[in-house]
Parts: structure tokens; sequence; C-alpha cells
């Protein structure tokens, strides 16, 4: 059984909650997967700094479901970051360094 309900990533403004997030750029590439304890921020700071996010960037998000721990968050990070391989990540989650291509 998932962490997360059914559905689809929301496009709206991120609550200051835990959760996954996915930077979508143009064309719908996946540009980054992320997790944080709060989706706002991480959103702002990824705004702000301009390192994962330009301006037609999208950012998605997902809150999961209560009682889901930070453990479990960070290993469905790594296994999404492994399974799609977006080109701005650069770790796997959880801190575990990507080899350089």
């Amino acid at each position: 059984m998932g962490i997360f309900g059914p559905g689809r990533h929301s496009f709206q403004a991120p609550p200051k909650s835990m959760g996954e997030y996915r930077v979508i750029g143009p064309g719908g590439v996946l540009k980054y997967i992320g997790k944080t304890v709060d989706l706002y921020r991480r959103y702002l700071e990824h705004r702000r700094a301009g390192n994962k996010m330009g301006p037609s960037d999208k950012f998605g998000w997902k809150e999961p479901k209560p009682g889901t721990t930070r453990q479990q968050l960070t290993e469905y990070e790594s296994a999404k970051i492994d399974k799609h391989k977006p080109s701005l990540n650069r770790i796997r989650g959880g801190g575990g360094r990507l080899p350089k291509t």
C-alpha cells in the first residue's frame, strides 16, 4: 500500500505541510523530485533561488497519508528519482549521491 492516496500532483498553492514535490518544465519535462516537511517554504526557496525552477516551470505536490514517517517519504523519493532520473537531481534522496555523468 502506498503512502499517497489516489490522484495526481496538485499545481495549486502548496500547503505548509510535509510532502513530495516535482518541478515540471515546459513540455511536461520532469526536472526535479524532492521531499520536504514544508511544501510552501520549499516552493518559495526554489522560486527565489532560481536554480531548480525557471519562470515557466510548474511546482506539483502531494501530501502523504496521515501517519507517514519522514523515512517512508525519503524511501519514496529515492525510488521515484531512480525511476525517472530527473535532470536536476544530484542526490538520490536521503543524502545518497548520484555518480557524475
